[in-house]
């Protein structure tokens, strides 16, 4: 384990120039999201041998952060040479609705059961680093895998309708892993921003930076 957050604690990240003036986090997101690949890389070798399959776990973190790291398939996760990701970082609304709240609550349950029945889906990890700010990794075999959440009315539903009345801002990421879980680096490839009204009434702003 000690020897994992080490090996995770430098971050070398491959991007081209930033071109527009909103492309500027790139970096700082994926150092975050590097370290929770690191925690979701230590959290394997504590798997019991006879888990069942997905796992939910929650890691302490310090400053009680909550981090929950769900795991379809952790053999071809650790044995993979090369590996797909997506960053999810977003910002919740100051004011949103207990209704909403609890529809995302549902909703997010459902997401976590459905999606494991995609082949390509290895992990799934989300980590709160202040109240409402959230980064969520996703580790895929590779960028076909990410289709098949299109095929999902919920993700659908997630996506299209409870996400302008949830966030204020969301970050998506697409990259590589080009030497799998082990790999020191994320490569970047496509960063999609989404800015949302705070009525939730008009769709987003979206802006997309290629690397």
């Amino acid at each position: 384990m000690n020897q994992s957050n080490q090996f995770y604690r430098h971050v070398d990240v491959t991007t081209a120039t930033l071109l527009p003036a909103q492309c500027g986090k790139e970096k700082s997101d994926l150092r975050i999201l590097h370290y929770m690949l690191g925690r979701t890389y230590g959290h394997l070798f504590n798997l019991p041998a006879n888990i069942v399959l997905p796992s939910l776990d929650y890691i302490d973190e310090r400053r009680h952060r909550t981090h929950r790291v769900v795991i379809y398939k952790p053999q071809e996760l650790l044995l993979a040479s090369s590996l797909f990701f997506v960053g999810f970082v977003s910002c919740v609304q100051e004011q949103v609705s207990a209704a909403t709240l609890q529809e995302l609550h549902r909703v997010d349950k459902l997401l976590v059961a459905e999606v494991a029945s995609n082949p390509g889906l290895f992990s799934y990890s989300s980590l709160e680093v202040h109240h409402g700010f959230w980064y969520n990794l996703v580790i895929l075999s590779d960028s076909r895998a990410k289709g098949y959440f299109r095929g999902l009315a919920i993700h659908t539903y997630a996506a299209q309708q409870l996400a302008v009345s949830y966030y204020r801002w969301i970050r998506l990421h697409n990259g590589l892993l080009p030497g799998g879980l082990l790999s020191n680096e994320m490569v970047l490839q496509c960063t999609k921003y989404y800015t949302f009204s705070p009525s939730g009434q008009e769709p987003p702003t979206v802006l997309t930076c290629t690397f």
